[in-house]
């Protein structure tokens, strides 16, 4: 029974490629073409398999990559947020980079054509755009009614006694 390295390992070629010397027994053909072979098979398959042929494939696995960390970070920024003020809270960072992340996986799903996806992050966007409306317009009123009040600090994370319409705000 002829055993070459590329039976054994059909993806990772040997340390200084493939060569008699890597057999344990060499084959007619020789392990070396065999091994070679046998390599590059499995390596156009998996890769075929994986990115379809696209030449942006690579790209866009890593974009997606880069997304996902991104919209994951999110829960990090909260956490860290959270510990710092010693209660639970969401602060505009947070939803920040939920739209970023959120329009990078938009993006991505977009290219691997995936509705599922598409349809998620795209009702998530509209949900972290309208949160950052509302933190806007909260900030505008506050510093409209008390200016100087919050200075060096985001009046969006400060509970309001008051805001119009007699609604109670914060915690």
């Amino acid at each position: 029974m002829s055993v070459c390295w590329a039976q054994l390992s059909p993806v990772v070629p040997p340390p200084g490629g493939y060569n008699d010397s890597t057999c344990w027994r060499p084959n007619a053909r020789g392990c070396d073409q065999a091994g070679k072979e046998r390599h590059e098979f499995v390596q156009s398959e998996w890769s075929g398999r994986l990115f379809g042929g696209d030449p942006w494939a690579v790209f866009w696995l890593g974009f997606g990559f880069a997304a996902q960390g991104l919209f994951a970070a999110r829960f990090v920024w909260q956490w860290l947020a959270s510990e710092r003020k010693g209660r639970s809270t969401v602060p505009t960072g947070f939803w920040i980079l939920s739209l970023l992340g959120g329009l990078m996986l938009l993006t991505y799903a977009c290219y691997r054509k995936d509705p599922v996806f598409i349809l998620g992050q795209g009702l998530g966007v509209f949900i972290y755009v309208r949160n950052l409306m509302l933190i806007a317009r909260r900030r505008s009123v506050v510093r409209q009614r008390h200016p100087g009040l919050f200075a060096g600090q985001d009046p969006a994370d400060e509970p309001l006694v008051q805001t119009g319409r007699g609604a109670r705000e914060g915690d």
